[in-house]
């Protein structure tokens, strides 16, 4: 068992997978962190249209993700397991890697999209970037849908 738990999320289905896979591992007592990194570039381009101003998209989107994660952290209060919320800025990857390394987890439980060939050349693979920079145990939790 795993006394702290850093799970990154980004919004979809897919990570969120990983979620049960945290219930599971971590020791009674323990903690589960809740990561969204928030990158101001992709969102500022969706959001330009509603306002020109950048510190109210970055305070939205911040808003979002912390609702975002506190509605699971709400469900594992529930189940009697401790989670924190935490929302980065950042390129996922190192962001995640950072908030690991502050946080001193034990480990990180990651899902992946489990791409191959050209499409991860292409869009690239925030799983695998964790992996080979990440100092901590990494489990990862992979798309079984493909």
């Amino acid at each position: 068992m795993l006394n702290h738990i850093l799970v990154p999320l980004d919004g979809s289905k897919l990570s969120e997978t990983a979620l049960d896979h945290a219930k599971n591992l971590v020791a009674p007592g323990g903690k589960i962190t809740l990561l969204r990194v928030v990158e101001a570039g992709v969102l500022v381009s969706r959001l330009q249209q509603r306002t020109d101003d950048p510190d109210k998209v970055d305070k939205h989107a911040r808003r979002v993700a912390r609702e975002y994660l506190s509605g699971f952290a709400a469900e594992f209060s529930k189940e009697g397991k401790q989670a924190e919320v935490e929302v980065r800025e950042g390129k996922p990857a190192d962001a995640i890697v950072k908030a690991a390394q502050e946080l001193g987890v034990d480990a990180i439980v990651i899902s992946t999209h489990g791409r191959t060939g050209i499409s991860r050349l292409v869009v690239g693979s925030v799983t695998q970037d964790v992996i080979n920079t990440a100092a901590c145990l990494i489990i990862v939790v992979p798309n079984l849908k493909n």
